[in-house]
């Protein structure tokens, strides 16, 4: 770097990108997602991207989630963010091959890209991630099915019509 009067001077320049621990913040633990239904999770932290799992109940810090990942409901998230999911379906990390979800109980994992956006978690547990504390429970959509009247009946007004279903 030059000044006005000529004098060049060294400069030596560190830039830092602050990583701020990814924490989930919802659901936390007991909450049942409706399937069909919105619902949201949320989370706190992170750097750049956020990928958000679904992951199976035995999912904790401690463990190779690796291996407990049933797919992924974004890989698209931001820092500090939420999203609202359906509870349906889950993809896998492209988003291209998607399934269905079935009714049960699980856990959200939350993976944050490092400075170089790159999101993973080593052998050792390293990289900047979180898994819910505790399990919610996804569950299936109710049903009634009308079993009669069926169709077809004449109704007169001022009748009385029993309504018969299956819930």
């Amino acid at each position: 770097v030059t000044n006005a009067n000529g004098t060049s001077n060294a400069v030596s320049l560190t830039v830092a990108q602050t990583i701020a621990p990814v924490v989930i913040t919802s659901p936390v633990g007991g909450d049942i997602f409706l399937q069909g239904s919105t619902s949201t999770i949320s989370w706190s932290g992170g750097t750049d991207q956020v990928h958000i799992a679904l992951v199976e109940e035995s999912a904790t810090k401690e463990s190779d989630v690796n291996a407990l990942v049933i797919g992924w409901i974004t890989t698209v998230g931001a820092p500090n963010g939420m999203l609202s999911w359906s509870a349906q379906e889950v993809c896998d990390v492209s988003g291209a091959v998607c399934s269905p979800v079935a009714p049960g109980n699980y856990k959200i994992l939350a993976l944050s890209e490092n400075e170089l956006g790159n999101a993973g978690i080593g052998d050792n547990g390293s990289g900047n991630w979180d898994v819910s504390d505790n399990s919610f429970r996804v569950a299936a959509a109710p049903s009634l099915t009308v079993v009669s009247p069926n169709g077809g009946e004449k109704l007169v007004h001022g009748n009385i019509v029993s309504i018969v279903w299956d819930a």
